[in-house]
């Protein structure tokens, strides 16, 4: 089975992560000492303390499985986040292990082995290593004050922003952020990115968890919805929506102007390709504009104003 796409899932899982604890890092073109990322703590402009990130994947569904990481890749500053998969199951199985950890499974031929059982959620061992943001977000800070150095002329920050990041998730996984990382965009979401696609993703999380927020509307995304119309017709006249039945009206009591809320996620066509989308609908009985996001950054919207 390929691994490569659970591999992923669990880099940008850590990624969100990270961004949100603001802890820089970057993406190393080729596979060096085994780091899929590297964690920065820069101190000036030529040199930062780092953290090798290795990320795993493995889809446990049918039968057992097991991960190996060569032995001269765990040194002091090194991690290994673990991906589980089970099919069927919704739930994140996310796990983290320091240097010290690894040294403790088996050694077979160069190489640090960890079993991993079909009924690993009823291990002891799993639970013990079961990713905690609150807990092991600190630890990792606190790995990176003490780690070695790096003169970071030779590399590049990781440009992604947690917009991108959390979108590109979206895009590949179906993944949506939390509800506590769309309030703390929502707070932060004092101006465009310059990006509408971004943007109107920013706003369909938001409307996402809209009926959670409290205190909290889609009142003032309105007005920048507006500025970004693309089309003179409403949506429906430009796409075919295959399952409109998931689009829902939301509870948008907190709302002062634009009462009526819409959002779902769809499946279209458009122009005579199929796309995965998000949908989002703001206003009144006199005012609205509408916004479809398509998974290849591509969006229409519509709005009018009487």
């Amino acid at each position: 089975m390929d691994n490569k796409p659970l591999e992923e899932l669990a880099e940008n899982y850590i990624k969100t992560r990270l961004s949100k604890a603001k802890i820089k890092y970057l993406k190393p073109n080729y596979d060096t000492d085994g780091a899929d990322l590297v964690l920065l703590n820069p101190l000036n402009k030529h040199i930062a303390k780092q953290v090798i990130v290795q990320s795993k994947g493995r889809n446990v569904t049918e039968k057992a499985s097991n991960v190996s990481i060569p032995a001269e890749y765990v040194v002091s500053n090194f991690v290994c986040f673990l991906y589980l998969e089970v099919d069927g199951d919704s739930d994140d199985h996310f796990y983290i292990f320091f240097s010290e950890d690894i040294k403790k499974w088996n050694e077979n031929n160069g190489k640090y082995i960890l079993s991993i059982p079909k009924g690993f959620k009823g291990s002891e061992y799993f639970e013990q290593h079961l990713f905690n943001s609150s807990s092991h977000i600190k630890t990792i800070e606190e790995l990176l004050n003490n780690a070695p150095m790096l003169r970071q002329s030779y590399v590049e920050f990781e440009n992604m922003e947690l917009k991108e990041i959390i979108f590109e998730m979206w895009k590949k996984y179906d993944s949506f952020p939390d509800l506590n990382l769309v309030t703390a965009l929502y707070d932060d979401f004092y101006e465009l990115t310059g990006s509408s696609a971004l943007d109107i993703f920013a706003i369909c999380t938001i409307a996402n968890h809209l009926e959670s927020l409290d205190y909290r509307s889609l009142d003032l995304f309105m007005q920048d919805l507006f500025i970004i119309r693309n089309i003179d017709k409403p949506i429906k006249d430009f796409v075919t929506i295959h399952n409109p039945e998931q689009i829902r009206r939301l509870n948008s009591s907190w709302s002062i102007v634009y009462n009526r809320v819409l959002f779902g996620q769809v499946d279209v066509t458009y122009d005579g390709i199929d796309y995965k989308g998000l949908y989002c609908y703001i206003g009144d009985s006199e005012d609205h504009v509408e916004a479809l996001l398509f998974d290849n950054g591509d969006y229409v919207c519509f709005g009018k104003r009487v």
